[in-house]
């Protein structure tokens, strides 16, 4: 009996480290290229460019995942390979039981999205040079901000479903940052639209224009063709 606790303390200690690591080494670089971009910056057009370009970040976090959202939603399974377990999983459960991510804290939260933050922060520290001028600096910042938010997505989303969010959660909302609960509350109400959860700015634009819905009627389409193709050939 004491083997197999000693055993489980292990295996979780293994899997807190796991969840901790990653989102720390994701912070330690966000701050790293942060300094850089920081030191590039001259005069206060290089600081409009900084703003806009953080603005791009986030929209852009809260497109891709919104499509990776809907993906796991719509396709696949917690069977499918590789990304079954890990990516479709934990959306599909989040459905069963909203509560499941307001129960997690901040690094069971972040560290799926750390993993992927990581394969594109780890090589422009590495090997891209600190910005020059304002393009290098645009660049740079969309490239930080799109990371950071997405490191940052299951935290808006988690703040999202629970009842008494910190303070950063209400000042983030007031600053339309970070999606708010009635926003939100889209998405699970039918299942079918306002499926990004960073800041939920794409939502209406892909609602409203159904581009889920004609994605996946282009699918079905693609899928009859090929199988019509299959049964003549």
């Amino acid at each position: 009996m004491q083997a197999v606790e000693r055993v489980t303390r292990i295996s979780r200690a293994a899997a807190r480290a796991a969840a901790i690591a990653p989102t720390l080494a994701v912070l330690a670089l966000l701050a790293v290229a942060g300094a850089r971009i920081a030191r590039a910056v001259e005069d206060g057009a290089d600081v409009a460019l900084l703003v806009v370009s953080g603005w791009l970040g986030l929209a852009a976090a809260d497109l891709l995942g919104g499509l990776v959202h809907w993906a796991c939603d719509r396709f696949g399974d917690e069977r499918t390979p590789w990304i079954g377990p890990f990516v479709i999983a934990p959306f599909r459960e989040h459905h069963l039981d909203p509560q499941v991510l307001a129960r997690k804290d901040f690094f069971d939260g972040a560290s799926s999205n750390a993993w992927l933050v990581l394969s594109l922060l780890v090589p422009f520290v590495a090997w891209v040079d600190p910005p020059r001028g304002p393009c290098e600096i645009f660049a740079a910042g969309s490239i930080v901000s799109l990371c950071a938010a997405v490191l940052l997505t299951n935290t808006f989303h988690q703040w999202a479903h629970q009842q008494s969010p910190p303070r950063a959660a209400r000042w983030l909302r007031a600053l339309h940052v970070a999606i708010s609960p009635e926003r939100h509350a889209l998405h699970h109400a039918t299942g079918d639209r306002a499926y990004c959860v960073t800041t939920g700015w794409c939502n209406e634009a892909l609602d409203r224009w159904r581009v889920f819905e004609r994605i996946e009627r282009a699918a079905a389409r693609l899928r009859v063709d090929a199988r019509r193709r299959h049964a003549r050939g």
